[in-house]
């Protein structure tokens, strides 16, 4: 029997099924799950859906998950939507495979604004 990846469709389709039962349970009002080099998943605020990874090229994921989790805290913490929060996690954990290592790899705020052609001064 053929091995299945977990980032095959009847896989994404129940991982995105529990999210919305964990948060429609009161488990969390809002879920955000990566994906690896495939995005990530989210569900709260009433929304469900999929940000696609960064284009990047990428050297090594070490760190990326975790970038991904300080990203995404930064982003819920400076009050954006759990949308743009997860857009803003992805977009971290995807700069930060362009660099060998964990620590150095991490993108400041800037690069992420760049990569993201935005800015965010305030939330």
């Amino acid at each position: 029997m053929p091995e299945r990846s977990i980032f095959d469709g009847d896989n994404l389709l129940r991982g995105r099924r529990c999210a919305v039962t964990g948060a429609g349970a009161g488990i969390g009002r809002q879920i955000a799950y990566t994906l690896g080099g495939q995005g990530a998943l989210f569900c709260g605020e009433g929304a469900e859906g999929r940000v696609p990874a960064a284009h990047v090229e990428a050297v090594d994921t070490v760190g990326a998950g975790d970038c991904f989790s300080a990203a995404l805290a930064v982003a819920l913490a400076e009050g954006r939507g759990l949308q743009e929060a997860v857009r803003w996690a992805v977009c971290a954990a995807g700069l930060s495979t362009e660099m060998e290592g964990a620590q150095p790899s991490m993108p400041d705020r800037s690069q992420i604004e760049q990569k993201l052609g935005c800015t965010h001064a305030t939330h």
